[in-house]
């Protein structure tokens, strides 16, 4: 989820530090344009200097009234407001976004042409709208750039973005819904909010319910898989000795067998509600493996030909060697994905079944 918030969301907490803000932090990625940081640098500066303005006035107030005059230190206003611009800039990159929306490429004649018609975000003369239209087309770019991602745009600026008709105050206008579906952008990725608290009372929370709810199971899960023997009883009776030619795997031989896994890692990958009381959970188990396989001799000499020649081949031990055949051993790490079905009633993990395994060996490197 990746919400792009217009700059009169950051009005009345311009470093985004309450509550509302924590709870977004969640479960989405505040995305901001460069349009949006300037802006609001712009305005922290009004509010910056104002409020300083105001409390140089109260303390001569003061300093009239009592007998050791107050001596408030100076506010270095420019340094204030770059260290500001610095938290916007770097806001994306420390939430993982790697970057900023920058100022949309359109061409002056483009612009002028909307504005001459009042298309929205424009007013209906088309005198004003042109940051408002800077603002749009960079939540366009988001919304292109991020295709398989929801997009939420929160203004307060009902005025030039909101439909024309007071009961639809809450509704992108028909303009804006136009631009939508000229650029491929479904509506139903596509996300209208003309104010923080509903935005986070009708998505956000029921999202972070969700999460909890999963965090919830997962470590019931956990606690299962540790506190008993079931995962182990399934890699017992259905892992070790599978053969391992079928999977994509760098084996020493065809015929490859798992003969045992040490050094269990178990992770839950993904846990999705089949039902109120069940839960399809994906596993993987990284262990490291003790594969052997049978040979001819013939290809026994071949693969120790290919080990001198190629440093990526995989190292492995002989067992056993007669005139026709030699048996290999080799040490791998493997992971095994493992899905099954969890019951919050009885608290159990059942039909749990092999669906791939793969190995650390990279297909693109050359080893």
């Amino acid at each position: 989820m990746l919400i792009f918030i217009d700059t009169n969301i950051l009005y009345n907490d311009f470093y985004m530090k309450n509550v509302q803000f924590e709870l977004i932090r969640k479960v989405g990625t505040i995305v901001l344009g460069e349009i949006i940081i300037d802006e609001a640098c712009k305005k922290y500066r009004e509010r910056l200097i104002e409020s300083y303005n105001a409390l140089k006035n109260d303390e001569r107030s003061i300093n009239g009234l009592i007998h050791n005059p107050l001596n408030i230190s100076s506010i270095d206003i420019e340094s204030e407001i770059q260290e500001y611009r610095n938290f916007l800039e770097m806001y994306a990159f420390d939430r993982g976004m790697g970057e900023t929306i920058e100022y949309p490429t359109v061409s002056h004649k483009d612009v002028v042409a909307r504005a001459i018609i009042g298309k929205k975000p424009f007013k209906p003369d088309g005198k004003d709208g042109y940051r408002d239209y800077m603002v749009w087309l960079s939540c366009l770019e988001l919304s292109k750039r991020y295709t398989s991602e929801e997009i939420h745009f929160i203004t307060q600026n009902v005025a030039d973005f909101s439909a024309d008709n007071k009961e639809k105050k809450k509704v992108l206008h028909n303009d804006l819904l136009e631009d939508l579906e000229k650029n491929g952008i479904e509506n139903s990725r596509f996300h209208y909010w003309t104010n923080l608290k509903e935005f986070i009372e009708q998505s956000i929370k029921p999202q972070i319910a969700v999460l909890e709810n999963e965090e919830s199971i997962k470590r019931m899960i956990e606690s299962l898989i540790t506190d008993t023997d079931i995962l182990q009883d399934y890699i017992n009776n259905n892992i070790i000795g599978l053969d391992l030619t079928p999977y994509d795997l760098l084996l020493p031989c065809v015929g490859s067998s798992l003969k045992s896994i040490d050094s269990l890692d178990i992770e839950i990958d993904e846990i999705t509600e089949i039902d109120e009381k069940h839960y399809l959970i994906e596993l993987t188990i990284n262990g490291i493996c003790n594969i052997e396989g049978k040979m001819l001799l013939s290809e026994y000499y071949k693969l120790v030909k290919e080990y001198k020649q190629n440093e990526w081949v995989i190292d492995f031990d002989v067992v056993e060697k007669n005139e026709d055949t030699v048996t290999v051993q080799a040490i791998m790490q493997l992971y095994i994905h493992v899905n099954g079905k969890y019951s919050t009633s009885d608290k159990t993990i059942s039909s749990l079944q092999l669906e791939y395994i793969e190995d650390s060996y990279c297909d693109f490197c050359s080893y």
